[in-house]
């Protein structure tokens, strides 16, 4: 794994945030991203002509870590998140969404697993609060759904199934 903060390393983990109208949360997430030093992390942050300042909060952080991409025009989060990917220069990519709260020893855990068990793909877990609720819920019957079906009852922790995944469960990360 990279030096941390070193912008010349290439680095472990992309993570990348589509944003729009978000200016009240993506300082949030950027900022705990920012606390990452076991390794390099990029943060790109794909701004989809918010009108709130979400931008410039975003490009607030330190540039050599934190680099916004600005859209043109109105394309939505998947163009965002694919504009995002384009640029992403990491061994890992993640998605965050800009109201999204990330929890930086999980996703320390997730890259050591990965590490650890040369895996190119790793299916989490997750759970989320809707607005200004302090209770979490669990994934949304979909992703349930597909974890049940095709990641839960395959644990491949061995990592033989397409491009070696590595499946982890909540016990394996914080």
């Amino acid at each position: 794994m990279g030096n941390s903060g070193d912008p010349v390393n290439e680095p472990t983990l992309s993570i990348i945030i589509p944003m729009r109208n978000a200016s009240a949360t993506v300082g949030t997430v950027i900022e705990e991203a920012l606390t990452i030093r076991d390794f390099d992390v990029e943060i790109i942050a794909v701004d989809d002509v918010s009108a709130d300042g979400t931008a410039e909060v975003a490009e607030s952080f330190d540039q050599a870590r934190v680099r916004v991409i600005r859209s043109d025009h109105h394309r939505g989060a998947g163009a965002a998140r694919n504009i995002g990917f384009a640029h992403a220069r990491g061994t890992y990519t993640l998605f965050f969404d800009a109201d999204d709260e990330l929890s930086a020893q999980a996703l320390v855990d997730a890259v050591e697993l990965l590490d650890s068990a040369g895996a190119d793909l790793a299916f989490l877990p997750y759970r989320y609060r809707r607005g200004q609720s302090t209770d979490y819920v669990g994934m949304n019957s979909f992703d349930e759904q597909i974890w049940s079906l095709h990641v839960a009852t395959h644990q491949t922790r061995d990592c033989t199934s397409v491009r070696r995944p590595c499946t982890m469960t909540s016990s394996d990360i914080g």
